[in-house]
Order: structure tokens, then sequence, then C-alpha cells
């Protein structure tokens, strides 16, 4: 790791991979740091979600 918050993308061995990305609409934003755990994440924004869609993409290391 980076120690930075952001997104690195991802890092697969070689070959195609699948990725897939959940995206909320929230009514409020849930003011948590950037380190938080997906699961305390999901724990905030329950009640708050006004639509979820999934993106699917593949990527190949070259």
């Amino acid at each position: 790791t980076s120690n930075q918050n952001k997104y690195m993308g991802p890092c697969p061995p070689s070959g195609t991979h699948r990725y897939m990305f959940e995206i909320y609409a929230l009514d409020s934003s849930p003011g948590l740091p950037a380190n938080t755990e997906r699961d305390d994440l999901l724990k905030a924004i329950k009640g708050h979600i006004l639509e979820k869609h999934t993106l699917t993409g593949t990527f190949s290391a070259s």
C-alpha cells in the first residue's frame, strides 16, 4: 500500500479478470473517514440508499 487515501486500481496477475463495483446514490453524506471499512460503511448508509447499481468491467494486466 502507499499509505494514501486514494484508489489505486486493480493489480491482477496475468490474464483477464472481472471486477464489480457497487455504486450507491444516497440521500445524505455519511461523513465517514476515508479509511472506513466496507462493513462500517454499509451500516452507516443503511436507510439512506436511494438507488444501487453494479458496474462490471474486465481488466487485463500486460
